[in-house]
């Protein structure tokens, strides 16, 4: 799709450098700033939180409960859904370089993919990925659908059988290795050379910007483009057209440096901009969390110095909630973070992001309402005593996958690393975060400007035509972009 400059608007361009990013509507249009840059799975029919969270204290059961104190004003303000608006890098227009979003329309956008590494991805073990809808099938059973895709900037090296359930786009100098049985349930983009050792199935077309060479055969049930010039010494077999044709492939990431969400400025300004205070939340209490502790995290914005955890630590999230740690998250214990039906948990990280021992990480019933966006550039290790559920965006950290290990939701990294099988399963509620904006952004420039079931059409945002009014992997299905499902 061919993009548009956009004009320079000099009150829009001062609005830029104004200090309105974070507007929560229950309090009053308060205004903050931000800036732009399981072994297996777990049993449906057992919370694994409730092992370490006591919930005989919890301040939010029904009015029924005799025990239970009603909630102050201040406590039912802070619990109303709010509109979170960040400043995000404006892709379409260099002049401006930043523009006010909703975080709901960042995150359709950002999590299209259920991989998205800016560097390099390397699975040494046999790996499937799977998706699911998290708002229609909420304990995961039925993942055996397509729409689960990989993005990968760089090279991507795969030493055991993959299934993607998906489309996969590779766009580093040093292509696609693949040295055994690979499936591929939507398209196929390489930009560097693809070296195939084994039987590489691809579902729909296939679009080679290089040579194709190894011992194995590649089918494609669909159309193969590639350019005139590139080799081609190895077995390919095309039920549709084999084309000889220019190939341009765009990075699937957005991970350059004016891409980026700033993470580090989300956490200044919650130093200063929070709700501690009203809800009688100590900033240094998760510091040294050194026995069997549990926490229901109230509602609103929360800044937190660091936490810390060598015993263990049970968060318990019933509403919305913003978690704003300056420092490091080092969990040596085991951490639990549990979100319930109507939680929503937004976890910003300024350090690292250091995982062992047991975690348990959101709730799969409910895996778009977790999102952790880390600023640091650690590794983050998830082994097989893990799970996660939920949106990971660390663009700069090395995440690791470990022995057998499920992962629900989508994770945006720096680099990915597998040791052992791992199964990846996309929750395909995240492309509709964007309906949590209000109002949803109607002038476009390209299809980033949109929520992701939106495309951009001559400068407005509304229902898609064709494939190529959405923005990759997404294609058109009556009128909405959504993830290749069949």
């Amino acid at each position: 799709m061919s993009r548009r400059r956009l004009p320079l608007n000099l009150s829009a361009l001062a609005a830029v450098f104004t200090a309105a990013c974070t507007l929560y509507p229950s309090r009053g249009g308060e205004v903050g700033v931000y800036r732009a840059r399981d072994a297996g799975i777990v049993d449906a029919n057992r919370n694994p939180a409730d092992a370490l969270i006591d919930t005989s204290h919890d301040r939010y059961r029904s009015a029924g409960d005799a025990d239970v104190d009603a909630p102050t004003e201040t406590q039912e303000g802070l619990c109303q859904e709010k509109l979170s608006l960040v400043k995000a890098p404006d892709i379409s227009s260099k002049l401006l370089g930043i523009k006010t979003v909703c975080l709901g329309q960042w995150a359709s956008q950002t999590y299209r993919y259920a991989v998205c590494s800016c560097n390099n991805a390397r699975f040494d073990g046999f790996a499937v990925t799977g998706t699911f809808d998290s708002t229609v099938d909420p304990s995961a059973q039925n993942t055996s659908g397509w729409g689960s895709a990989f993005g990968i900037n760089e090279e991507m090296s795969v030493s055991g059988a993959i299934t993607l359930a998906g489309s996969l786009t590779v766009t580093g100098d040093d292509g696609l290795s693949l040295h055994s049985a690979a499936t591929v349930q939507g398209d196929l983009r390489v930009r560097g050379p693809l070296v195939n050792e084994g039987a590489t199935g691809v579902a729909r077309n296939v679009w080679l910007a290089s040579n194709l060479s190894g011992d194995g055969i590649l089918t494609v049930n669909g159309n193969l483009r590639q350019p005139v010039g590139a080799t081609r010494d190895s077995v390919a077999v095309v039920f549709g057209n084999d084309l000889r044709a220019p190939v341009s492939i765009a990075p699937p990431c957005a991970c350059s440096d004016d891409e980026l969400l700033d993470i580090e400025s989300v956490v200044l300004e919650g130093k200063t901009r929070n709700d501690n205070d009203e809800v009688g939340f100590d900033r240094n209490r998760l510091v040294n969390v050194s026995t069997a502790d549990t926490l229901d995290l109230p509602c609103g914005r929360l800044y937190a110095s660091s936490i810390k955890i060598s015993g263990s630590l049970g968060l318990l999230v019933r509403g919305p909630s913003t978690l704003m740690v300056e420092g490091d998250v080092d969990s040596e214990g085991a951490l639990i973070i549990d979100i319930r039906d109507k939680g929503k948990l937004d976890l910003f990280i300024g350090g690292d992001l250091s995982l062992s021992s047991i975690q348990t990480v959101g709730n799969r019933a409910v895996a778009s309402n977790l999102r952790v966006y880390v600023a640091g550039s650690g590794h983050i290790t998830f082994s097989g005593l893990s799970s996660f559920s939920g949106a990971l965006y660390a663009p700069r950290a090395r995440v690791e996958l470990e022995d057998a290990i499920t992962i629900r939701g989508s994770i945006f990294v720096g680099n990915i690393t597998t040791s052992d099988t791992a199964a990846i399963l996309y929750d395909r509620a995240l492309l509709r975060q964007g309906d949590e904006c209000n109002p949803k952004p109607r002038s476009c420039y390209r299809c980033n400007d949109c929520v992701a079931t939106e495309a951009c059409i001559n400068g407005q945002c509304g229902a898609c035509q064709t494939d190529t009014d959405c923005c990759e992997p997404l294609i058109c299905s009556a009128g909405q972009c959504s993830a290749i499902l069949s």
